[in-house]
């Protein structure tokens, strides 16, 4: 080691032991620890107005309960003491994080700010997916687009029959449920898939993810017939627990938009969904 009396050393006599103790040895570890301390002692952080410029920037939900603070100049922190309530409570609506929430909050809050509940606990569909690194992704055409409006609108709603207008006389409706080894339906017509979602009440809200088409055969994606696309649901229980999944939606249409006249509505022929539980769902 340097610096280290070595072991010869001491069998010297004690003059010379003396003298090596006391004489100024060169330890060049310690050198280079002093100089790299003091380079990087006078490095100042580089950042602007308080915020790291070598990190990633704060990742900032918008939720349509920050962008209504935003609009009225106010925080989660100064409703929650207008209201009288817990800023936790409010805090976790603003941010998008809440997990539960009792309904007397909730009522106060969608009173006082007139923002709907289901709008409330969901995201902001105008800044829908602006957190992430990519932009909602639509089909690339009108006529798909407003079908699957509608469908984010319906979806596991009591209301789904509504999306009649463009379904297919030969519908079918399945899934990933309905492979299990002792389910004796493996499919359901549109009148059986709006039945099994009669119970279902409005405490729920839909946002469009994606869209993407599949192309198997190679062939132009204006003549593809199907389309893939990605929702998140919330819902609030009436006990207020918030739940949020993500539902994956193959859709197969009778033409592709290729193949369609421009005033004709797409048409659904096959509906397969399942809920993705192999990925995290959203908090």
């Amino acid at each position: 080691m340097i610096g280290a009396i070595p072991r010869h050393i001491s069998s010297k006599p004690a003059q010379y032991r003396a003298d090596y103790a006391t004489t100024k040895k060169p330890v060049f570890a310690n050198v280079f620890l002093s100089t790299y301390t003091k380079i990087n002692s006078s490095k100042q952080p580089q950042t602007l107005a308080g915020v790291s410029l070598t990190a990633p920037p704060p990742v900032r939900r918008i939720t349509p309960l920050q962008r209504w603070l935003d609009d009225h100049q106010m925080t989660s922190t100064s409703l929650a003491i207008e209201l009288a309530i817990p800023k936790e409570t409010t805090l976790a609506l603003a941010s998008g994080s809440t997990e539960r929430i009792s309904l007397k909050y909730l009522q106060a809050i969608q009173n006082y700010t007139q923002l709907d509940y289901k709008n409330l606990v969901g995201v902001d569909p105008d800044a829908a997916l602006k957190q992430t690194s990519a932009e909602p992704s639509l089909s690339g055409d009108a006529r798909i687009d407003t079908m699957c409006k509608a469908i984010e609108k319906h979806l596991h709603q009591h209301t789904q029959h509504e999306l009649s207008c463009y379904i297919d006389d030969e519908f079918m409706c399945s899934g990933e449920s309905f492979q299990g080894e002792h389910v004796t339906r493996r499919c359901l017509s549109f009148d059986a898939m709006c039945r099994s979602n009669e119970n279902n009440d409005n405490n729920m809200t839909n946002t469009w993810l994606s869209a993407s088409w599949i192309n198997l055969d190679g062939r132009q994606i204006a003549h593809s017939k199907l389309l893939f696309t990605h929702w998140l649901t919330t819902g609030v229980d009436p006990y207020g627990t918030v739940t949020k999944n993500y539902t994956s939606l193959f859709l197969r249409l009778v033409r592709g938009t290729g193949d369609m006249a421009d005033d004709e509505l797409p048409q659904i022929r096959r509906w397969w969904w399942r809920i993705p539980t192999e990925f995290p769902q959203p908090t």
